[in-house]
C-alpha cells in the first residue's frame, strides 16, 4: 500500500490515494485545482536566480556551476513526465539563473537591479572563414 500518493493529470492533484491495486481508491481525497498556464504571471513576478540555485550571492562561478548541474538534473521535463509544464517552466528558470549568473557582466547588472527577465542573449564568438 501507498499512502500519499499524488496524481497529476489534465491539470488535477489528487492526494490521499491508497495504490493497492491496479487502479486508485479514494481514501479522505482532496482534489485541488491548479492553473498550467502561468506564464503571464510569471514575467511579472522577479526571480531571484541565486535562491532558484540555492546559492548565496557570494557564490564563485564553479559553486555557480555545480548548482546549476544538481538543479538542472532535478528539474529536466524527460525526468518529470507527470508534471511536464512544471518542470518546463522550472528547467527555463534554472537554465536563465545560470546564464545570468555565469556571465560576470550580466551578473553585475542583475545584482544592481538594472538586468529585465528575458533580455540576456548569450554572445557569440566571432566565427572564422566567410
Amino acid at each position: 500500500l501507498v499512502a500519499g500518493w499524488m496524481s497529476v493529470r489534465a491539470g488535477w492533484v489528487v492526494r490521499g490515494f491508497v495504490a493497492a491495486t491496479s487502479y486508485a481508491k479514494p481514501v479522505n481525497a482532496r482534489v485541488i485545482r491548479f492553473s498550467t498556464d502561468n506564464n503571464a504571471q510569471n514575467e511579472k513576478k522577479e526571480v531571484d536566480f541565486y535562491k532558484v540555485l540555492g546559492l548565496p550571492k557570494s557564490a564563485d562561478p564553479q559553486r555557480i556551476k555545480q548548482a546549476y548541474l544538481k538543479k538542472a538534473a532535478l528539474w529536466h521535463p524527460d525526468r518529470n513526465s507527470h508534471t511536464p509544464d512544471l518542470a518546463k517552466r522550472k528547467f527555463e528558470e534554472v537554465s536563465e539563473a545560470m546564464a545570468v549568473l555565469s556571465d560576470e557582466e550580466t551578473r553585475r547588472m542583475y545584482d544592481n537591479g538594472l538586468y529585465k527577465r528575458g533580455t540576456h542573449v548569450k554572445k557569440q564568438p566571432p566565427r572564422a572563414g566567410y
